[in-house]
């Protein structure tokens, strides 16, 4: 008889005939095929295929079924889907292929600088080499991408890093022996110099031992070549500081920014960087880069259209430059474009609550609205970006020669006034919490700005006390008088005193948290 601390067997349990069902799931788990991706990347070829032969069918004397224009209109949408295909497509094989074709690129880019096609060395540099280097290091950026070996990656952008940093001894070293050279090669090849090396610090860090070196090249750079632009226009035979000295000054001082930004844990460059990745990884960034970009080509058809009727009648007066950049085109782009780029500098970090928590690292209130001034305003000066390439294009591939000293004027008159735009929007952005709200205030203040650009509406004469007024408050007339070359420090005074202002009401503003 069983007790009651010692139950028996039993076997006529739920579980007792219990058996597992066989596996019939895959032993591989793989990812869904990027179809979309794949088709968009057929049609991408094809129109590569069919705009090549369009662009490269004048230089065999041959008739296409289409024109050179539109030639370069479908190479350039193919080559996006491709650029797309590559961005997401995470296929090895599709990975080594984008990845050789964007070496193919760059090594097609050196060659036409350094071999004699075309006639002479560098002769296709320009306008071919120049454009394959460019997109050469978007797939081969785009084929890293997916890459997830740290040693592998290194391997890859090493040599984006040599020929980057070549390429910026080479743009501010041989520019200060030619100013030929230096206008507008030097200075195209300094920056897409930069390009590579920001490329190659993108993908493997500041942070590491192999970044540090890059970065303190290149603020080494910087300062070698800032000793020589001030010896030379000190102790130089020749007038030298306009315009090589200004160019190259302005060169050696970027140089040496990005050194200090990579090499250097300093509050106000480390809230930079933080503040410029921001915009270049945010969707808001990218949309108003876009937007720049088909407002400025909206415009330059218009203006080469222009170019060609005065051709017929004898030629365009100069400065063209002052017709390409002052009309209302760049005006209404300004006002939307700002108020965008300033938003959410300060509101949505009021909103997400990280504003408390970025305030108490060991910063000040002053640091960080430098900080994020500084990377708004070097966001807004990339939005400039098409409309100088616009032009620079016009000068390579159609070989006309034109006045651009006027464009340093106007670039130092475009830089004063957009500290002035940036310090506004960054006000309204630190005393709401709300973007719309912000947005909508700063869009009123550059109304406000751009009324004097439409004084005829408002049937104001030359010579009467509000002309005068406008004219020192109006960027528009400052942006004017530079096209002319006309700098006069008085009318910089205004602008740079609004910039300073409104930066001082914006610290004013983080501070008053303490007593809320």
């Amino acid at each position: 008889m069983a007790s009651r601390a010692i139950k028996p067997k039993r076997d006529d349990t739920m579980l007792s005939n219990w058996q597992s069902t066989p596996e019939t799931a895959p032993s591989v788990v793989q990812d869904d095929a990027p179809g979309t991706a794949r088709v968009l990347a057929l049609i991408g070829l094809i129109l590569v295929a069919f705009g090549g032969f369009a662009v490269l069918a004048p230089t065999f004397k041959k008739v296409y079924i289409i024109g050179p224009a539109t030639g370069v209109f479908c190479l350039a949408l193919g080559l996006i889907l491709l650029v797309f295909h590559a961005l997401t497509d995470r296929d090895v094989q599709y990975r080594l292929m984008y990845l050789l074709i964007g070496y193919l690129g760059i090594g097609v880019g050196v060659a036409l600088r350094l071999l004699p096609f075309g006639g002479s060395v560098g002769a296709l540099f320009l306008s071919i080499g120049l454009p394959a280097l460019v997109l050469g290091l978007i797939f081969v950026l785009a084929a890293i991408r997916h890459e997830t070996d740290a040693k592998v990656r290194l391997s890859l952008t090493i040599p984006l890093a040599a020929l980057g940093f070549t390429l910026i001894v080479m743009g501010s070293f041989a520019g200060n022996l030619s100013q030929q050279f230096l206008m507008p090669e030097g200075i195209l090849i300094s920056l897409i110099g930069l390009i590579f090396i920001g490329a190659f610090l993108g993908t493997q860090g500041p942070g590491t031992d192999i970044g540090y070196g890059v970065g303190a090249g290149v603020g080494l750079v910087g300062i070698v070549g800032l000793a020589v632009v001030v010896f030379r226009s000190w102790f130089g035979t020749m007038p030298f500081i306009v315009p090589s000295g200004v160019v190259l000054l302005s060169i050696s001082l970027i140089h040496l920014l990005v050194g200090l930004c990579v090499c250097t844990d300093w509050p106000v460059l480390v809230l930079f960087r933080r503040e410029l990745r921001a915009f270049f990884v945010s969707p808001i960034g990218h949309l108003v880069f876009l937007e720049n970009v088909l407002i400025a080509w909206l415009w330059f058809v218009f203006f080469q259209n222009g170019v060609a009727i005065s051709a017929e009648r004898g030629g365009m007066l100069e400065p063209i430059v002052r017709s390409y950049l002052f009309n209302y085109f760049v005006v209404i782009s300004q006002v939307f474009i700002v108020p965008v780029l300033t938003m959410r500098l300060f509101s949505e970090e009021k909103k997400s609550g990280t504003l408390e928590v970025l305030l108490t690292a060991p910063v000040s209130e002053s640091s960080v609205v430098i900080g994020k001034f500084a990377a708004a305003f070097v966001a807004y000066l990339f939005t400039w970006a098409p409309w100088f390439g616009f032009l620079i294009a016009l000068r390579i591939y159609t070989g006309t020669d034109f006045e651009y000293r006027p464009l340093l004027s106007f670039l130092a008159a475009m830089m004063l006034t957009g500290m002035g735009f940036i310090a506004i929007g960054l006000f309204f952005s630190s005393i709401t919490s709300n973007q719309i709200i912000a947005a909508v205030l700063t869009f009123v203040a550059m109304i406000m700005q751009s009324l004097p650009f439409f004084r005829d509406f408002f049937e104001i004469r030359e010579g009467s006390i509000w002309n005068d007024i406008l004219t020192y408050v109006s960027p528009m007339d400052l942006w004017l008088n530079s096209l002319y070359g006309i700098l006069a420090p008085r009318f910089f005074l205004y602008h740079l005193s609004v910039a300073v202002f409104f930066l001082f009401l914006s610290t004013r503003a983080l501070e008053a948290r303490r007593w809320t």
